[in-house]
């Protein structure tokens, strides 16, 4: 096992890090002080080898599972290794609670985050069909064989095994008491977290999407366009929302809304307790991942003619608030890293092109006011035109002449087309909101 110590290369940038902390740094807890957008370029590392699988983060941390065999930890706030270990994976490395959970020929592994040392491993009784999920003193899976099983972080002795119903290809959803599996058949299912034990099921109308679980509601979108919000308690349907696509993703949130993104190019903002829409915005491109939540904005992510972009948009009022060019095709969603001695958070992500390999990134806030190009003023000496004759008109001159530059959006879009709704009326008793 590799380990390296972390040093800041650079004494000027060290010196204005210090400077700028003093005045717009965040506070102790890594709170930021500021929205996330506009962003500007923080640090970037070339990697050495191309990713077997997606990256995994946790707060300031990435890990990142090479096709040569290593598995890496680097530290976000300067992008400096922490340590490295030879070990190969087949999934997505989990980060939760300070360990990584990684899945190789059929054994769950749980390894140290701080150090990457092996903790233990256990033998699973079938492949993985969905993601592994870590939450608190637990860690759930679901399997090729239909079931779902719950295992103990400490030591990964199994405590409960319960049949879904149904294959799943979504992670589970873990609130409170309750374990929520997304089927594919389309019924979500509500289990007991400490026996596995059945609470409630309810169908919905097409194959769902990750969901998310809150203390009283759950909320999950389908490929059939809509988004639905159901009773914790006994999986009532409270309200559904139609939208011109297939939603992406699971929902992220706020204290006041949930936040989608849909195949039509629209981000939506919705009540969380009404489903009532409060703005939308379009998008230049589809989707190709969920929301990303950060400090006053929500990320969405889409693939141009040869790169990847992140753009951001305000969650007060749907606002376009920046984009990044990523320089690459994405290798998985972006993470929002807080940061401590910075006035908002990281966005971090790796990317892959043929210029530049495989990449390690960072951007945040940028202080800096924005460019605006300025128009010349009309000359006073100019002749007066004559009558019937109009002024030419001013063409603003600078680097944003002519088309906006790459990866920004059109200032507006037409409207997307919105589908035709399922056939059948709504379930009893459940608000269909236009």
């Amino acid at each position: 096992m590799q380990k390296w110590a972390t040093t800041i290369s650079c004494s000027a940038v060290a010196l204005s890090i210090a400077l700028s902390t003093r005045a717009w740094g965040a506070p102790a807890d890594g709170t930021p002080r500021f929205g996330l957008f506009p962003v500007g370029w923080r640090w970037s590392v070339t990697l050495d080898a191309d990713l077997a699988e997606p990256p995994g983060f946790l707060g300031s941390y990435a890990v990142l599972a090479f096709d040569t065999g290593k598995l890496t930890a680097y530290d976000l706030q300067q992008g400096q290794p922490l340590w490295s270990v030879d070990r190969r994976t087949s999934t997505a490395p989990i980060l939760a609670e300070g360990r990584v959970y990684i899945v190789h020929e059929q054994r769950l592994i749980s390894l140290d985050l701080s150090d990457g040392r092996s903790l233990w491993e256990i033998e699973l009784p079938h492949p993985l069909s969905a993601p592994v999920v870590a939450v608190g003193s637990w860690i759930f899976t679901v399997d090729e064989g239909a079931r779902v099983h719950a295992y103990r972080r400490e030591d990964g002795a199994e405590i409960w095994s319960v049949e879904a119903g149904g294959a799943s290809e979504q992670p589970v959803a873990v609130e409170r008491e309750r374990v929520y599996v997304a089927r594919r058949d389309g019924v979500i299912v509500s289990l007991h977290v400490e026996n596995g034990s059945r609470v409630w099921e309810r169908r919905l109308g097409g194959s769902p999407q990750p969901a998310l679980a809150l203390r009283d509601r759950v909320y999950v979108g389908a490929d059939d366009n809509y988004v639905y919000c159901l009773m914790a308690v006994d999986g009532r349907i409270d309200w559904r929302w139609r939208t011109g696509g297939d939603i992406v993703g699971a929902p992220v949130f706020d204290e006041q809304r949930i936040y989608i993104v849909s195949m039509d190019a629209l981000v939506w903002a919705l009540d969380r307790r009404s489903g009532a829409q409060r703005w939308k915005q379009s998008l230049p491109w589809r989707p190709t991942r969920g929301l990303v939540s950060g400090p006053e904005a929500v990320i969405a992510m889409g693939v141009g003619q040869t790169t990847s972009f992140i753009q951001g948009t305000t969650t007060k009022d749907g606002a376009a608030a920046g984009t990044i060019d990523a320089g690459g095709l994405l290798a998985g969603p972006p993470h929002v890293a807080p940061a401590l001695s910075l006035p908002s958070s990281l966005v971090v992500f790796v990317a892959r092109s043929l210029k530049l390999g495989t990449t390690l990134t960072a951007y945040t806030r940028s202080l800096e006011p924005a460019f605006t190009p300025v128009q010349p003023l009309p000359d006073p000496n100019a002749p007066k035109p004559t009558p019937g004759q109009t002024s030419p008109s001013v063409v603003p001159t600078g680097p944003f002449q002519g088309e906006p530059p790459p990866g920004l959006p059109p200032s507006a879009l037409p409207p997307a087309p919105v589908g035709e709704p399922p056939k059948g009326l709504p379930p009893a008793g459940v608000r269909e909101i236009r």
